[in-house]
């Protein structure tokens, strides 16, 4: 379970998860913007959970940047098979 203090960590980290999205070229006008963000969030608090202990903060950041950058491109990918696979039903 992830603790208060990491999701005010992440929160006050809030930066990261947007250049992450920045990075996976997901603009704040897109539809899903919001949801990748408290996405990205919760890997965030995730990731300051698992690794509080472990590494130095900014190794912790740049792991986390890593982690939901990637996780923002699956979903991302998974997005748009959905919309591939519905668009070959209905279309």
């Amino acid at each position: 379970m992830i603790s208060q203090n990491s999701f005010r960590k992440a929160w006050e980290n809030r930066k990261l998860v947007g250049g992450a999205l920045k990075a996976a070229h997901v603009r704040p006008d897109y539809h899903l913007y919001e949801d990748l963000f408290q996405e990205g969030l919760i890997v965030y608090a995730e990731m300051l959970e698992e690794l509080a202990t472990n590494k130095a903060r900014t190794e912790t950041d740049k792991l986390s940047f890593k982690k939901v950058l990637w996780r923002t491109l699956n979903r991302l990918k998974r997005e748009q098979n959905s919309v591939c696979v519905n668009a070959a039903q209905y279309g």
